[in-house]
């Protein structure tokens, strides 16, 4: 079991293809807050944190460094291991478990994903949870 990190990578959310991402995000009602962190679409060399979230002009901009404003629209986010469990269980019953020396998950007491070995957690919660996506099985 490792914990390393408990945050997705930019290079995880970037690996994964757009239509993807965005079905995850649809699927699971998934909505950045403060205290989360996002990087820039098309600018992928920085994470940054929420501090603030403002509707200007009907748009929702996230507020970051100390003051810097964004549209929602031109991020994306990076998950925590707890936002994964929580995208996970938004429709089904889901189980982790420790095994030997990783994860297992079971989804809906039939999907059953073990991680590699030395998987951190959240990158095998983040790889179940994109191919339950894929697959439709989180509806």
């Amino acid at each position: 079991m490792q914990y390393a990190r408990d945050m997705t990578t930019i290079d995880e959310i970037l690996s994964t293809d757009e239509e993807t991402l965005n079905k995850v995000l649809d699927v699971t009602y998934y909505d950045q807050k403060p205290g989360d962190m996002f990087f820039v679409k098309g600018k992928p060399d920085k994470a940054y944190l929420i501090e603030d979230i403002e509707l200007i002009d009907g748009n929702y901009y996230l507020v970051y460094y100390g003051g810097e404003k964004i549209n929602y629209e031109d991020t994306l986010p990076l998950f925590t291991s707890g936002n994964l469990i929580d995208m996970l269980q938004t429709h089904q019953l889901v189980e982790i478990r420790t095994f030997r020396a990783g994860w297992l998950l079971i989804f809906d007491n039939v999907h059953i994903y073990t991680s590699e070995e030395d998987e951190l957690l959240v990158s095998f919660l983040w790889r179940a949870l994109t191919d339950l996506v894929v697959r439709d099985k989180l509806h």
